[in-house]
């Protein structure tokens, strides 16, 4: 176990918390709706390339407002675990900051990382995806993520989070254990069988 958590330091010794750097000036000139909205078609065009290298659709089906509650939860999982689990009270063992990415990368991004949290055995984690309530395209990388993460079955569940982890802004995501850890499991629990 502790080789398995000095590796995951390993591999997320790159990682850099993001530090925002300074207010957003809003009396520069918007872009118009029709161009807005053509970025954002293009940008899912060409998004729509890499399907098959992630299995996550581009564009979401279902478009949500900034302040909607997001809430999934996969059959099995009981009613006590998701109610604990959608009020934040299990601990977080991994951290995904989505702000300021294009949905491509973004994309990608949330892949990886439920990959790697399966790899590195993280049963709970927070993606922090933003509202974007200010933009043209309202609550784009939040519906992206409300479609994408039903698509990944290692994701069990996921829920809006607490407000002092982001509240709507952010999802709380239950992870299925990894084969590994399902195989040390039965080795462990058949030991006191015998």
């Amino acid at each position: 176990m502790e080789d398995d958590k000095s590796l995951f330091l390993q591999e997320m010794q790159d990682v850099v918390r993001h530090q925002p750097k300074g207010k957003v000036n809003l009396a520069q000139a918007k872009k118009s709706n029709n161009a807005q909205n053509h970025s954002v078609r293009r940008e899912l065009a060409q998004s729509d390339k890499l399907k098959d290298d992630n299995h996550l659709p581009m564009q979401p089906t279902i478009m949500v407002d900034p302040e909607d509650v997001l809430s999934f939860k996969r059959e099995g999982i009981g009613n006590q675990v998701f109610r604990k689990f959608r009020l934040g009270q299990y601990p977080i063992e991994a951290r995904l900051d989505l702000h300021r990415m294009k949905v491509v990368q973004a994309r990608t991004e949330v892949f990886n990382f439920v990959q790697n949290c399966i790899k590195f055995n993280v049963r709970s984690a927070l993606i922090l995806h933003g509202k974007a309530s200010h933009s043209e395209v309202k609550a784009m990388l939040k519906s992206c993520i409300n479609a994408w993460l039903p698509q990944l079955s290692d994701v069990l569940a996921f829920h809006s989070a607490q407000a002092k982890h982001g509240g709507n802004g952010a999802v709380y995501i239950m992870l299925r254990k990894s084969d590994q850890k399902k195989l040390e499991n039965k080795l462990h629990y058949s030991k006191g069988r015998e």
